[in-house]
């Protein structure tokens, strides 16, 4: 009499780890790990560029002006900056050396932390701060993860106008759906701004 073996053949094996295979694949196309890195990059963005704008507007509030437009301060944060009359054309990334002693006031201040500008990284020059009007500060950056492109404060230019508006309108919704912006378009077509 033959005695019966209990298990798997080769054959049910291979199956089963092709099976596997062609599962893992589809997961890891659904979660596209990518899209996840550039979503957490733009995540922080977005926390870093809220966080500047808030300095500022707190600043503006203990203050009563924006560092650039403050008499008291002219020689640590040059008045030259956006003076009036104020160019809304020319905001100015985070990391140019005009906006340095800005952000080292805010942080001397106590309304940043020490190093921030270290802190937010390579993403510093492509960040843009803008004033438009004496009581007004924006802080833009060009996102690159689908969810923040798409995100409803992802319309403006770097100078934080409103790109929707504009003839002819640079930062679609057709273009927002395709998700096709890239950061190396110079200037990008939609940046997220803190306002």
């Amino acid at each position: 009499m033959k005695k019966l073996m209990a298990g798997f053949t080769m054959i049910e094996l291979l199956i089963v780890i092709g099976v596997l295979g062609i599962l893992a694949t589809g997961l890891l196309a659904a979660v596209d790990p990518f899209e996840q890195l550039k979503k957490a990059r733009d995540t922080n963005n977005r926390s870093s560029a809220i966080s500047l704008q808030t300095a500022f507007t707190r600043y503006y509030a203990t203050h009563g002006a924006l560092p650039w437009d403050n008499p008291g301060v002219a020689g640590t944060c040059p008045v030259t900056i956006w003076a009036a009359p104020r160019n809304p054309g020319t905001p100015l990334a985070l990391n140019n050396a005009a906006m340095s002693p800005c952000i080292t006031l805010l942080e001397n201040d106590g309304e940043l932390k020490t190093g921030f500008v270290a802190a937010v990284g390579a993403t510093a020059a492509t960040m843009y701060v803008n004033s438009i009007a004496a009581a007004s500060v924006s802080v833009c950056f060009a996102p690159t993860s689908k969810a923040i492109f798409a995100d409803t404060n992802t319309k403006f230019d770097n100078g934080g106008f409103d790109n929707t508006t504009k003839t002819p309108a640079s930062c679609t919704d057709a273009l927002k759906a395709a998700g096709t912006q890239k950061v190396t378009d110079s200037p990008a077509s939609c940046y997220f701004c803190a306002k």
